[in-house]
């Protein structure tokens, strides 16, 4: 990897670990450590008229019922983290390593919320547009597309003209909310996410 891509990366992992750090709270700031047990939305609407320190619709919760580092999807009933930029198999052994595997999307509910999630990305200067399409589960069997745990995919929302040549692409991408087959060689982000 060539030094300019890995400036960009590591431009791009502080910019988001900074933003998953700090929130911004009325007149002043406050470190998401300090706010156990806040329930948030990852989409903090700011209003000039509310003086509550989060204004939002209350659906996410920084750690909750879920073990550290994954934050509560709660109404979702799923523990989920960013686990960084990663290639198909760094990405499965990362994730992994914190006895999980790649979010995957079972409802229209979570397509929107990882659709939102992959948004906070669209504004730094990655190297490449991978790095704002991010893997999910599903994987072709040569049959079905069916999850990690081998049962078939009960909700799929596949893009135009997806899924396409299943002999080379047997994995599967989140692509502008919609889902399309990918190459496993391009870096990408990883969200891990294990079932509550």
């Amino acid at each position: 990897m060539s030094s300019k891509v890995r400036a960009w990366l590591c431009l791009g992992l502080m910019t988001v670990q900074t933003l998953q750090t700090v929130a911004y709270l009325g007149s002043s700031f406050k470190i998401l450590s300090e706010m156990k047990d806040i329930r948030f939305d990852l989409e903090i609407i700011f209003s000039l008229s509310t003086w509550s320190p989060l204004d939002c619709s209350r659906k996410c919760e920084t750690h909750g019922r879920c073990r550290k580092p994954f934050i509560d999807g709660r109404d979702l009933d799923i523990c989920f983290t960013f686990a960084g930029f990663h290639n198909l198999t760094e990405a499965k052994a990362k994730c992994a390593t914190i006895q999980s595997s790649f979010i995957s999307i079972t409802s229209a509910k979570e397509n929107e919320f990882l659709t939102r999630l992959v948004g906070t990305l669209l504004n730094i200067p990655f190297p490449d547009t991978s790095y704002t399409r991010p893997f999910i589960q599903g994987f072709w069997d040569g049959a079905d597309w069916i999850l990690d745990n081998g049962t078939p995919l009960v909700y799929t929302n596949w893009g135009p003209d997806q899924p396409k040549k299943l002999h080379l692409r047997k994995y599967l991408k989140l692509q502008d909310g919609k889902w399309h087959t990918m190459f496993d060689s391009k870096v990408r982000p990883v969200f891990c996410s294990y079932v509550q």
